[in-house]
């Protein structure tokens, strides 16, 4: 049994800030193949008139049959939107979106511009005053530098940065060192930073990974320089030497040696 394949001639909004093209879609069975034709104009009706013109040229020439057909469907989204300037078919369909509230693109697609996250409104917001950005991100920007003000978003972030600088310089003076330099001991705590830092050679063809791990023991500050012993997160206890009692970014710190998570 032979499939029977379907050219679908249709009329697209071609490329950003272009005319609009004539394509054609052809399908059936595992054929599946979509060809730019030619242009047709900027102005909409003439585009038609002339897709029509050359569907009609080519079916004169193409005749169908039980194995292939042809057919004309027009414009691909049937609810084209007048153009806006030099916007394409498909951004002045996205600022129709933008106009009226809605996010058109994104994580948030289809929300409310109000009823978005503040973080994400206030990311948008940011950029509202950049250059060279789309029309319609352009659009994007602003409708939530609006809802931003509106709401009080730009306050509120302030704010929040402030408290968390004042709990920083708070956390910063209640780290206090611990035990004797020298001396082994247990700890517990939780660790809040792992990073590598690079990796030395310690023989031939040998190399040793190096990470800074940072553990918050109650409200004090223990740094591990060495070979990876946890995560981000996880709550350990181990064994080590105190290395050296040191003031590292306005907080006192204990780095330790010889780590051996119990």
């Amino acid at each position: 049994m032979t499939t029977k394949i379907t050219a679908t001639y249709y009329i697209s909004s071609g490329a950003k800030n272009a005319m609009y093209t004539l394509r054609v879609e052809r399908r059936g069975g595992e054929v599946f193949v979509d060809h730019y034709i030619c242009n047709l104009s900027t102005d909409p009706d003439l585009a038609e008139k002339k897709a029509r013109d050359y569907y009609d040229r080519i079916t004169t020439r193409l005749t169908d049959t039980e194995y292939f057909e042809t057919k004309f469907a027009g414009y691909a989204d049937f609810n084209l939107f007048e153009r806006r300037s030099t916007l394409s078919v498909r951004d002045t369909e996205l600022m129709e979106i933008v106009e009226q509230g809605i996010m058109p693109f994104g994580k948030n697609k289809g929300k409310r511009f109000e009823d978005m996250a503040m973080y994400s409104v206030l990311w948008f917001a940011d950029k509202s005053k950049e250059e060279g950005e789309s029309p319609v991100f352009a659009a994007v920007c602003n409708a939530c530098m609006g809802v931003a003000l509106d709401k009080d978003y730009i306050a509120a972030r302030q704010q929040a940065r402030q408290e968390a600088a004042e709990a920083e310089i708070a956390r910063k003076a209640a780290s206090q060192y611990i035990g004797e330099v020298g001396v082994r001991q247990e700890f517990s705590g939780k660790v809040e930073a792992v990073i590598f830092i690079g990796a030395r050679q310690v023989a031939y063809n040998t190399f040793a990974e190096k990470w800074l791990t940072k553990i918050i023991c109650g409200e004090n500050v223990v740094a591990y320089f060495g070979n990876k012993v946890a995560e981000v997160g996880d709550e350990i206890e181990f064994k080590a030497t105190v290395k050296a009692h040191e003031v590292y970014n306005d907080t006192k710190q204990t780095t330790v040696a010889r780590v051996k998570v119990l």
